[in-house]
């Protein structure tokens, strides 16, 4: 058993380098933030510290000594789409050096209340960080990926921790497994459900496209799809059939072409009272490539959307403005 002398120590070295830990975090956050909103990846992704009572507590239960604690940085990205998790363990493998990847859902103890997701411990990739991260070249953050589902039931486990020295009764065991497997059965669902839904919906196949590339622009993930659905309806009509099948590639080669232009735009007026009423919803993107493409004959479809003059506004603050 580790002695109080040690933990002591234990305690005031990680008290003094936390805050070290927690910059770290947030670096990787932000490394990851940006490569994921690059692929067009909607995540949420919080950065952390581990509590200094939970450091020492780790130390106790484990008799740990300071390096074998592993978590003390840590960062939880959690996804709306199952489909989405495979893109994001990529990134993962391939911007940072991986000492530990375990897909939890596939290693899963049925005599177990374990958290279901994929876990990784990486160190920084040195051929891939800038000079500002050098100082954490060798330290380890742990990195959490869920969906929405395996994080609820992370949270809920984790107040039901039952890892027994001897396997439980079958009652319990199958009670185990139906509650993890729902998690699955959800996820499953929901792509089921989502592909049913574009399929059958042609707005919301485009608010698909446009919230992922607007992302890339926009780290808030905040917005009315209700007013963006409604938008969305009345933007439509003007792609010919051929657009609407290729709408995806047409909005890719718009933004190849304005990306910095976006980029400013969207820095410029997102929060301004007058104008960040479009910039802050995804189909800016929709607008601002029909203003491109034929502005006149968007304004002639803009008064049965929104009134006109919020259409002549965003014209001007894109630089090519309506004059007659």
């Amino acid at each position: 058993m580790i002695g109080s002398h040690e933990i002591e120590a234990l305690r005031e070295r990680y008290k003094k380098e936390r805050p070290i830990y927690q910059n770290f975090a947030e670096h990787i956050k932000e490394l990851l933030s940006k490569k994921t909103r690059q692929q067009k990846l909607i995540c949420s992704i919080e950065a952390r510290a581990k509590e200094i009572d939970s450091f020492v507590k780790k130390a106790l239960l484990k008799s740990y000594t300071y390096d074998q604690i592993k978590d003390k940085a840590g960062v939880r990205l959690v996804v709306t789409y199952e489909e989405d998790l495979s893109a994001i363990e990529e990134i993962i493998k391939s911007f940072f050096n991986v000492i530990e990847h375990d897909r939890k859902l596939d290693n899963l103890n049925s005599n177990e209340l374990d958290y279901i997701g994929i876990h990784f411990e990486v160190s920084l990739n040195y051929s891939s960080i800038e000079p500002i991260l050098e100082q954490y070249n060798d330290m380890i953050c742990e990195i959490q990926l869920h969906t929405q589902a395996q994080n609820l039931w992370s949270t809920v486990s984790h107040k039901l921790l039952y890892k027994p020295s001897e396997p439980p009764p079958i009652e319990i065991q199958r009670n185990i497994y139906h509650l993890s497997a729902l998690t699955g059965i959800f996820d499953n669902v929901v792509k089921n459900v989502r592909k049913d839904i574009f399929a059958g919906s042609l707005e919301a196949r485009i608010l698909s496209i446009l919230e992922k590339n607007y992302y890339r622009f926009r780290a808030s993930q905040s917005f009315n799809r209700e007013l963006s659905i409604e938008n969305i309806r009345g933007l439509q009509t003007l792609l010919t059939k051929e657009e609407q099948l290729n709408f995806e590639e047409i909005l890719n080669e718009f933004i190849i072409k304005n990306e910095e232009k976006l980029a400013e735009k969207f820095e410029d007026y997102s929060e301004d009272d007058r104008l960040g009423l479009l910039f802050s919803q995804p189909e800016s993107l929709f607008i601002l490539e029909r203003l491109e493409k034929d502005k006149f004959a968007l304004r002639d479809t803009w008064q049965n959307i929104l009134p006109l003059k919020m259409l002549q506004d965003l014209a001007g603050a894109w630089g090519n403005p309506y004059r007659d």
